[in-house]
């Protein structure tokens, strides 16, 4: 890994984001790393924008200055291009390809903007962008929950954190022990589907 390593995790309420952010946080500091984080919420708990900043190594502050995030890993398309803007050129971008209208939007009548176009607005950041459809394959392995794990898996084949995947999986278990299992499906699964995500052309 670098000496320093600044990540954007960004989805809507209850994509379990700020999850994601806190056991990344916890892995990296159990490696001796310095750490520090913060988190951005939108107006409701549920279907408001929701972004963590995890700044990883010798850095000042907890907000990840504009134009200097390595990743972002994001719950949803829009939310992906919402902060864009903090990523680097020709940084990394793992997202969501399933959009969710919010709740205010969904109200006013608004549809979803298309989501290819998203995409090709993101690539040409630049970004080296992967997409999986997070929620297709959580049906697909049984799974009720735990889309935000499968992002996670997919984040861990990336290689950016010095660690054994045994290790982070311990670390995964003892902090949801009673869905273990089912957790361990997800990272699995996104660890596996990196293979397969589309890379930016």
């Amino acid at each position: 890994m670098n000496e320093k390593l600044n990540i954007i995790i960004t989805g809507i309420g209850g994509q379990g984001t700020v999850s994601i952010g806190h056991i990344l946080g916890k892995i990296f500091t159990e490696v001796g790393y310095d750490v520090v984080a913060a988190e951005t919420h939108g107006m409701s708990q549920r279907g408001g924008s929701v972004v963590f900043h995890l700044r990883v190594g010798k850095n000042f502050g907890p907000i990840i200055p504009k134009g200097q995030a390595d990743i972002v890993i994001s719950g949803e398309p829009m939310e992906a291009l919402r902060v864009i803007d903090y990523l680097k050129p020709n940084g990394i971008v793992i997202s969501n390809t399933h959009g969710i209208l919010s709740p205010v939007a969904a109200n006013l009548g608004q549809k979803y903007p298309d989501v290819d176009k998203i995409f090709d607005t993101i690539r040409e950041w630049p970004a080296e962008l992967h997409v999986i459809d997070t929620g297709a394959l959580a049906e697909k392995l049984g799974l009720s929950q735990g889309e935000n794990l499968i992002l996670m898996g997919a984040f861990l084949k990336l290689g950016l954190i010095p660690l054994d995947k045994e290790y982070v999986e311990d670390m995964i278990k003892a902090r949801w022990p009673k869905f273990a299992e089912s957790n361990m499906k997800a990272l699995y699964a996104g660890y596996e589907a990196i293979d397969s995500m589309i890379p930016a052309s």
